[in-house]
């Protein structure tokens, strides 16, 4: 990642060494790709908010955004309000702050308190039975990159999220290295010397 050297360099430094820093992985990755239909509403307005509060409250004081909000991307809504303790969950946590270096790019972080650094739930989502646990660093930090259309979010080493995720069958585990998010879905590339892929389209799902 070309953010993941760069937390310690003054901010101008920072801002002219960016660049798009999740990369697509290559054609041998191990990816899944899951569809949620409905999502790109939601995707293109989080992104145009984004885009606003970049150019209009970049700071300082930084803009934030709660982590409710960013969940939402991944599951539809109608499916999280059926989710009480979930959400409760996401509400208690500290919301990620945004500073913005420049029209393109910035930084982010939360302040992660110890009670709220590890989630665990259970429950359905389209009938379908699934066990969430979730490992917080005490900082969850890292760059970002933007265009109209794009958002890529990349964690500092040491400022990661560990996910394991129990999906009927199928168990997964793994720390977020990166997210990069569009109009027409995201994805989520995880840490480590063969990363593997998340892909969540928003088309339409057959």
């Amino acid at each position: 990642m070309v953010l993941g050297g760069l937390a310690g360099l003054p901010l101008a430094d920072v801002a002219g060494a960016q660049q798009p820093i999740c990369p697509v992985l290559g054609a041998g990755a191990i990816r899944a790709t899951i569809c949620m239909p409905g999502g790109a509403l939601r995707a293109s307005r989080f992104l145009a908010d984004l885009a606003i509060d970049q150019h209009f409250k970049g700071g300082p004081p930084p803009f934030e955004r709660r982590p409710e909000e960013i969940v939402r991307l991944f599951v539809a809504s109608e499916a999280l309000e059926e989710l009480p303790t979930l959400v409760a969950a996401l509400r208690g946590l500290t919301p990620l702050a945004f500073t913005a270096l420049d029209t393109t790019t910035g930084l982010f972080q939360s302040s992660v308190e110890d009670a709220t650094r590890n989630i665990a739930w259970e429950g359905e989502i389209d009938e379908r039975r699934y066990v969430v646990r979730a490992t917080v660093p005490a900082r969850l930090a890292g760059g970002y990159w933007r265009a109209p259309d794009v958002l890529h979010l990349a964690f500092w080493e040491g400022a990661r999220m560990h996910v394991d995720v129990e999906a009927g069958e199928v168990r997964l585990g793994a720390t977020i290295a990166c997210v990069a998010l569009t109009s027409e879905g995201l994805r989520v590339v995880t840490a480590g010397a063969e990363p593997r892929e998340l892909v969540l389209t928003y088309g339409r799902c057959e």
